[in-house]
């Protein structure tokens, strides 16, 4: 019951979200598919679409528009004189309309267009303009010493995308980013009885640009963990205990094997692994040693799409572990060692601050073998939810407080975190 209240209060969290004004433009293509992101600018030919996930500006022929609409209000000067003022919207039947306050629906013809400007922009990307004519006109009118506007009020920001971490290339080359990630898991284990665990966790992390589109990390966790149980069942947990360890080390690789495009979902090729730097689980007071036990290696493929007004991400993983050896026992997982993930989720910005995504896990755990017998022991499919926000607090600092829960009996309990990043370079 307390499984299916929590998964009820995932999906209302989910819509409302999703039911709120996010102010993003709608740019509808005639191949079905729709982008996310916000009108910078356009010309006779084509209109400039900045996209929301990686905040480049992407050309986009009016021939493959089916309809355009946005909330941002342009001014529009023509050749003639006349200045028009009002937000814009396309369709292949109508061309480029204008709907003014004053005088209702205008027709633009892109042949008598002067220049323009963005009168009023989204609050969530910054306006630019990639027209040459257009910008060629807007040069002419001004004094070429002219010096441009000091700007005044908050820096333009870009909405964070933190949530990606892991699915997509995040950082240019040469750019570090450090990440300090604060936890807190209770756990409950009836195997002595009633035995609680509460674990609290420092993790540092550092991701480092090293190519275009490869970016690797390194993840550094320190644990504290705590025990209580008044069971007699097994000596050695009557009672409080506690410990702090470092916890196992990992360390891995995203390369960008395909960029978002109008037809293909960006895709990732991950690659990663841990090293058994904890404390095995299968030494002497097993409960409170924060360590795996084992080596492993993950391959993985991620998935990223703009569907406004969201970013869609999810991905698939399939972990090899190898066998441990702990006084003249071997502990290892049945399946050849092999097991399986998979997530999916949902991200969007509510401004330029602070942004929202929400995600479901899962995957398969193979039985735990006891030189080569797991009878008793049986695998087992865990699945979790979360959601969680990221707000930046300037250009290079962003926090991010998460929620993650156990949505069936094989998941552990909620996880509660907070992760504080600075960009480097």
């Amino acid at each position: 019951m307390k499984k299916t209240e929590r998964l009820l209060g995932f999906v209302l969290a989910v819509f409302f979200v999703l039911s709120s004004d996010l102010h993003a433009d709608v740019l509808s293509l005639k191949n079905g598919d729709r982008m996310s992101g916000q009108l910078a600018g356009f010309s006779l030919q084509s209109c400039v679409y900045v996209s929301a996930l990686s905040g480049a500006p992407v050309e986009v022929p009016w021939s493959e528009v089916a309809s355009l609409k946005t909330d941002q209000i342009f001014t529009l000067e023509l050749k003639g004189g006349e200045r028009v003022t009002g937000a814009l919207s396309y369709s292949g039947k109508a061309g480029l309309m204008v709907t003014s306050p004053k005088m209702g629906k205008i027709r633009i013809d892109l042949n008598e267009l002067e220049k323009f400007e963005i009168a009023s922009p989204s609050p969530q990307v910054a306006p630019v303009q990639n027209d040459t004519a257009a910008q060629a006109a807007s040069d002419k009118s001004q004094p070429q010493d002219a010096t441009p506007p000091e700007t005044f009020g908050q820096e333009e920001l870009s909405p964070p995308l933190t949530y990606l971490r892991g699915s997509t290339v995040l950082l240019k080359p040469g750019q570090i980013e450090g990440r300090l990630t604060f936890s807190y898991t209770p756990t409950r284990i009836s195997q002595y009885g009633q035995y609680q665990r509460r674990l609290y966790t420092a993790a540092l992390s550092l991701n480092a640009g090293l190519h275009e589109r490869l970016e690797g990390w390194v993840y550094i966790p320190y644990g504290y963990a705590t025990g209580h149980t008044t069971s007699l069942v097994h000596i050695n947990y009557l009672g409080r205990s506690e410990k702090h360890e470092l916890m196992d080390i990992g360390m891995g690789f995203n390369f960008l094997i395909l960029p978002e495009s109008v037809e293909f979902p960006e895709m990732t090729l991950s690659i990663s692994g841990t090293a058994p730097t904890g404390d095995s689980p299968y030494l002497y007071d097993e409960l409170l040693n924060l360590g795996g036990g084992h080596w492993t290696a993950t391959a993985g493929l991620n998935f990223v799409r703009s569907v406004d007004p969201a970013i869609l991400f999810w991905g698939v993983s399939a972990t090899h572990t190898w066998p441990s050896h702990v006084y003249d026992q071997t502990f290892s997982f049945a399946s050849s060692g092999w097991s399986w993930d998979y997530y999916f989720g949902l991200g969007m910005a509510v401004n330029d601050r602070l942004s929202f995504s929400a995600r479901m896990l899962g995957g398969y755990r193979p039985a735990l073998q006891y030189n080569d017998d797991n009878e008793g022991r049986f695998s087992n499919d865990p699945m979790w939810a979360g959601f969680g926000f990221a707000y930046r607090m300037n250009e290079t600092v962003v926090v991010e407080p998460q929620v993650l829960f156990g949505l069936n009996d094989d998941a552990g309990d909620t996880r509660i975190s907070v992760a504080f990043s600075k960009k480097f370079n």
